[in-house]
């Protein structure tokens, strides 16, 4: 019995597919940036992007930010409580939106700082934030957070399917 309908159903699928890709997108850039397969910059290039457009998302979904930029998306899923904001994404999120999601050529300060090897720190802090998720759920709503366990289990899996024979390594939970 799904635990969402509705507007919230929506949210519910979208939620797994972002951490899904950007646990996959993690995995392949970090084939490519260990020489586990052909080193293609265009590939890793695409995937960096991936993470930081997936984890975006995540972050403004679970924590405070969210009520401030999408109301509509913190409304529907009212039942998560909000985490404060990442110190990590606080701290590259300007950078990240000047240099990938919001080309600013302009912005000569964000464009000094290094983001290229960011992609398993920032997933390991999505993944912290979706773990808080579930403690603070599991008195509160239950079904919730086994939901969100269920969710994290799932999109680990897929990630694993992608060239099995490579653990991705530096992210605890897809070893």
């Amino acid at each position: 019995m799904p635990i969402i309908t509705g507007t919230n159903k929506y949210i519910e699928v979208h939620l797994f597919n972002e951490l899904k890709y950007l646990l996959c997108a993690t995995k392949v850039w970090k084939l490519i940036e260990d020489k586990k397969i052909k080193d293609n910059i265009h590939m890793q290039v695409y995937a960096m992007t991936s993470v930081f457009v997936h984890s975006r998302n995540l972050y403004l979904f679970f924590t405070e930010q969210a009520k401030q930029k999408s109301p509509h998306i913190s409304d529907a899923y009212n039942i998560l409580p909000k985490l404060p904001v990442s110190q990590l994404f606080k701290k590259y999120k300007r950078t990240i939106e000047a240099k990938v999601l919001h080309l600013n050529p302009l912005n000569q300060r964000e464009s000094n700082i290094s983001i290229n090897k960011l992609m398993i720190d920032i997933t390991n802090d999505v993944l912290d934030i979706i773990a808080q998720n579930i403690v603070n759920l599991e008195i509160t709503n239950p079904a919730v957070a086994e939901y969100l366990k269920k969710m994290r289990s799932e999109a680990i899996n897929s990630a694993n399917q992608i060239l099995p024979a490579y653990p991705l390594s530096g992210i605890v939970e897809l070893n």
